[in-house]
Protein backbone atom coordinates (compact mmCIF):
# COMPACT_ATOMS: atom_id res chain seq x y z
CA UNK A 1 0.00 0.00 0.00
CA UNK A 2 1.33 3.45 -0.88
CA UNK A 3 2.41 5.70 1.98
CA UNK A 4 -0.28 8.33 1.31
CA UNK A 5 -2.99 5.64 1.25
CA UNK A 6 -1.64 4.22 4.53
CA UNK A 7 -1.86 7.66 6.14
CA UNK A 8 -5.40 8.14 4.80
CA UNK A 9 -6.46 4.81 6.31
CA UNK A 10 -4.68 5.57 9.61
CA UNK A 11 -6.25 9.03 10.03
CA UNK A 12 -9.71 7.67 9.20
CA UNK A 13 -9.19 4.91 11.79
CA UNK A 14 -8.03 7.42 14.43
CA UNK A 15 -11.00 9.71 13.77
CA UNK A 16 -13.39 6.75 13.97
CA UNK A 17 -11.71 5.67 17.20
CA UNK A 18 -12.70 9.01 18.75
CA UNK A 19 -16.34 8.17 17.97
CA UNK A 20 -16.32 4.94 20.01
CA UNK A 21 -18.09 5.14 23.41
CA UNK A 22 -15.29 3.23 25.18
CA UNK A 23 -12.69 5.72 23.91
CA UNK A 24 -14.89 8.76 24.65
CA UNK A 25 -15.23 7.53 28.27
CA UNK A 26 -11.48 6.97 28.73
CA UNK A 27 -9.59 10.07 29.82
CA UNK A 28 -6.32 8.15 29.33
CA UNK A 29 -7.15 7.19 25.72
CA UNK A 30 -8.39 10.70 24.89
CA UNK A 31 -5.31 12.29 26.43
CA UNK A 32 -3.13 10.19 24.15
CA UNK A 33 -5.14 10.97 20.99
CA UNK A 34 -5.68 14.71 21.55
CA UNK A 35 -2.82 17.23 21.43
CA UNK A 36 -2.27 19.49 24.45
CA UNK A 37 -2.77 22.57 22.26
CA UNK A 38 -6.04 21.19 20.84
CA UNK A 39 -8.90 23.57 20.04
CA UNK A 40 -12.44 22.90 18.86
CA UNK A 41 -15.13 25.12 17.43
CA UNK A 42 -18.18 23.10 18.45
CA UNK A 43 -21.42 22.80 16.52
CA UNK A 44 -22.99 24.70 19.44
CA UNK A 45 -20.84 27.72 18.57
CA UNK A 46 -18.61 27.30 21.63
CA UNK A 47 -14.78 27.27 21.55
CA UNK A 48 -13.38 24.31 23.51
CA UNK A 49 -9.94 23.34 24.80
CA UNK A 50 -8.49 19.89 25.43
CA UNK A 51 -9.46 20.16 29.11
CA UNK A 52 -13.06 21.00 28.12
CA UNK A 53 -13.19 18.01 25.77
CA UNK A 54 -11.71 15.58 28.30
CA UNK A 55 -14.27 16.65 30.90
CA UNK A 56 -17.21 16.76 28.52
CA UNK A 57 -16.67 13.48 26.71
CA UNK A 58 -16.21 11.35 29.80
CA UNK A 59 -19.50 12.78 31.15
CA UNK A 60 -21.59 12.48 27.96
CA UNK A 61 -24.28 9.86 27.47
CA UNK A 62 -23.08 7.20 25.01
CA UNK A 63 -24.62 7.33 21.56
CA UNK A 64 -23.94 5.63 18.26
CA UNK A 65 -21.99 7.97 16.00
CA UNK A 66 -21.58 7.15 12.31
CA UNK A 67 -19.01 8.74 9.99
CA UNK A 68 -19.84 8.93 6.28
CA UNK A 69 -18.55 10.79 3.24
CA UNK A 70 -15.03 11.13 4.61
CA UNK A 71 -12.25 12.81 2.67
CA UNK A 72 -8.60 12.97 3.71
CA UNK A 73 -6.21 15.65 2.43
CA UNK A 74 -2.48 15.80 3.13
CA UNK A 75 -1.61 19.42 3.99
CA UNK A 76 2.05 18.62 4.66
CA UNK A 77 4.12 15.57 5.63
CA UNK A 78 2.95 15.82 9.23
CA UNK A 79 -0.42 17.61 8.95
CA UNK A 80 -3.60 15.92 7.66
CA UNK A 81 -7.14 17.26 7.22
CA UNK A 82 -10.14 14.93 7.36
CA UNK A 83 -13.70 16.06 6.61
CA UNK A 84 -16.86 13.99 6.95
CA UNK A 85 -20.54 13.89 7.83
CA UNK A 86 -21.39 12.67 11.33
CA UNK A 87 -24.78 11.15 12.14
CA UNK A 88 -26.05 10.60 15.68
CA UNK A 89 -27.99 7.36 15.19
CA UNK A 90 -30.69 7.84 17.85
CA UNK A 91 -31.68 11.36 16.75
CA UNK A 92 -30.64 11.16 13.07
CA UNK A 93 -29.08 14.61 13.53
CA UNK A 94 -26.19 15.33 11.19
CA UNK A 95 -23.21 17.62 11.34
CA UNK A 96 -20.35 18.44 9.02
CA UNK A 97 -17.00 17.76 10.67
CA UNK A 98 -13.40 18.70 9.99
CA UNK A 99 -10.32 17.66 11.93
CA UNK A 100 -6.66 18.48 11.61
CA UNK A 101 -4.25 15.80 12.77
CA UNK A 102 -0.56 16.55 13.42
CA UNK A 103 2.28 14.10 13.74
CA UNK A 104 4.66 14.88 16.58
CA UNK A 105 7.40 12.61 17.88
CA UNK A 106 6.13 9.76 15.73
CA UNK A 107 2.52 9.89 16.95
CA UNK A 108 -0.55 11.39 15.31
CA UNK A 109 -2.72 13.60 17.53
CA UNK A 110 -5.88 15.60 16.96
CA UNK A 111 -4.88 19.28 16.84
CA UNK A 112 -8.12 20.99 15.72
CA UNK A 113 -11.75 20.01 15.22
CA UNK A 114 -14.85 21.83 14.00
CA UNK A 115 -18.45 20.69 13.89
CA UNK A 116 -21.24 22.50 12.05
CA UNK A 117 -24.89 21.51 12.25
CA UNK A 118 -26.05 20.28 8.87
CA UNK A 119 -29.45 20.94 7.36
CA UNK A 120 -30.96 19.20 4.37
CA UNK A 121 -28.17 16.63 3.89
CA UNK A 122 -29.29 13.29 2.55
CA UNK A 123 -27.18 10.16 2.87
CA UNK A 124 -27.46 9.24 -0.80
Amino acid sequence: MKTEKKIEVLITELENKLLLPQIRKSKKALDKLIADEFEEFGSSGVRLSKADILKGLVEEQPSELIMTHSNVVKLSDDVILITYTLTRKESESRSLRSSIWKQSRGAWQLFFHQGTKAKGISET
